[in-house]
């Protein structure tokens, strides 16, 4: 079962940019906090929640700039079930029990925890899920107080449209650092006291639906509407590059790099039949066929299981076919290579969307493109790109066989790529560790921006660039101010 992943603030429908100012108005929802019972025994009291949920009602008006404002109240339900493993119930189920069992209750939003310690809901399944119009989620445990209160927000916050950004393939973190929420182990998003949590609301501007948008994808809230991160006018979902540097200027070889920053001009690779490009593209057809004189392969989409971070898509290279004609899933993509010159253009056929938001609408291979697409290059036909002792031997970021001019500059930060410890993020904030990165939250302490790679093949790394971002200097908390290395004291 596919599950819309659509925003709370859109559980109020569609309303006109012009009555409804994020600055302006404060929206309020209610959420019933379920707490599910088991008899004798229990640890946690109705007493332990009702102080998280008064926190966490806190924080959330806190972080929105007192834009979302939660009403909440709690029932106790004696529902018995000892089951609490998703191998035996699934999120969906507790939903429908749980919604029946609360039926003359009226909220906007469903979150349930037990009343005593239980190994559940640690897996991407208690993120932030929205069932029939309703927001639901789960908690843990009450305790710690700082971490219960602050993981609840983060929860709905996923109910918003913002996601760990290494999570269902969100390609963005070699683009920005601003639309997705940090994983845990990254950043201090939810932690003991004082509270680093993040604040993408104060980055959002308003809060607003118009006329014509579809229910729960308010263009300036979540969905395919709210993502344009390259910055090039063009939405997200809709972008057949999405991965545009800031420069711009004329592409002869229509492979998205600007001939001003093409390492590799006049490699064209002629591709029809298809809508988009030349990194994504899509088509309406269940069985379309690539038109190119070229040799073509494609890999259908495959899901790996993950229970922390959820269903992660990859490509198996064990399940490459030759052929133009593709088996297109609905809202998914496909892989597609085109052989030519011994070299290898991979780019992505997506089938008709389903609209379903966050939706992965553009994925793509962060290894393959930071080494050699951003160039406007394509690697060996051969290229195994899990093997980054291969193309990169002294793992600096650069490809061992590109002679990168020493004032290449593909960000435009005036930080040439050879000394930019994040070539392709634009910034002006420099530390003993990094240079050429954000201050997002300008407070003098630079967002992470120093990549360490890891040594060895990985087995497949669900299109991500295998790296760490590990500047020791690095601003623990980049969209809130704060002395205490860039977190409020």
């Amino acid at each position: 079962m596919r599950l819309a992943l659509l925003p709370l603030l859109a559980l109020a429908t569609s309303v006109r940019a012009a009555e409804l100012r994020a600055s302006e108005e404060t929206i309020t929802k209610h959420m019933l906090f379920v707490v599910v019972g088991h008899g004798a025994g229990a640890t946690f009291s109705r007493a332990d929640y009702e102080a998280v949920l008064s926190r966490s009602a806190t924080t959330l008006e806190r972080e929105s700039s007192h834009r979302v404002r939660i009403e909440w109240s709690i029932e106790e339900l004696p529902l018995g079930d000892l089951e609490f493993g998703y191998g035996i119930r699934t999120f969906r189920e507790w939903f429908d029990d749980l919604r029946d069992a609360t039926k003359d209750a009226k909220y906007d939003a469903l979150a349930f925890a037990p009343d005593r310690p239980l190994r559940w809901c640690t897996d991407a399944h208690s993120l932030g899920l929205v069932f029939e119009g309703i927001a639901f989620t789960c908690l843990e445990a009450p305790a710690p107080l700082s971490l219960a209160s602050n993981l609840l927000v983060h929860k709905l916050f996923h109910t918003f449209g913002f996601f760990h950004q290494q999570l269902r393939n969100k390609q963005w973190r070699l683009l920005d650092w601003e639309i997705g929420l940090p994983g845990y182990t990254t950043f201090a998003d939810v932690g003991s006291e004082p509270e680093p949590f993040i604040a993408p609301f104060a980055l959002a501007g308003t809060f607003a639906c118009e006329p014509g948008d579809a229910p729960g994808e308010c263009r300036d809230a979540t969905g395919p509407f709210a993502r344009d991160v390259d910055g090039d006018g063009i939405r997200d979902d809709r972008d057949g590059y999405p991965a545009s540097p800031p420069v711009r200027g004329p592409d002869s070889d229509h492979d998205g790099i600007p001939d001003a920053l093409d390492l590799c001009p006049g490699d064209e690779v002629p591709i029809a039949g298809l809508e988009g490009g030349p990194m994504i593209w899509w088509s309406n057809q269940s069985h379309p066929r690539v038109i190119t004189p070229l040799e073509t392969r494609w890999t259908p989409v495959s899901f790996a299981e993950d229970k922390r971070l959820g269903d992660l898509m990859w490509f198996d290279d064990a399940l490459e076919r030759s052929g133009s004609v593709l088996d297109l899933p609905r809202g998914l993509p496909v892989r597609v290579r085109v052989i030519h010159q011994g070299k290898r253009r991979t780019f992505y056929v997506f089938g008709e969307s389903s609209r379903t938001s966050p939706g992965p609408w553009g994925h793509f291979d962060e290894t393959e493109w930071l080494y050699f697409g951003r160039f406007g290059c394509d690697p060996p036909a051969s290229l195994d790109v899990h093997d980054i002792s291969a193309f990169d031997a002294d793992r600096d970021g650069l490809p061992d066989a590109l002679a990168i001019p020493p004032t290449y500059d593909w960000d435009g930060d005036g930080v040439p790529d050879r000394v930019d410890t994040l070539p392709t993020v634009a910034g002006h904030c420099e530390d003993a560790h990094a240079r050429g990165v954000k201050d997002t939250d300008g407070d003098g302490f630079c967002d992470p921006g120093r990549f360490t790679f890891s040594a060895g093949r990985a087995e497949h790394s669900f299109g991500e660039l295998p790296v760490v971002f590990d500047d020791p200097e690095a601003d623990r908390c980049p969209y809130r101010a704060g002395r205490n290395q860039g977190c409020p004291d």
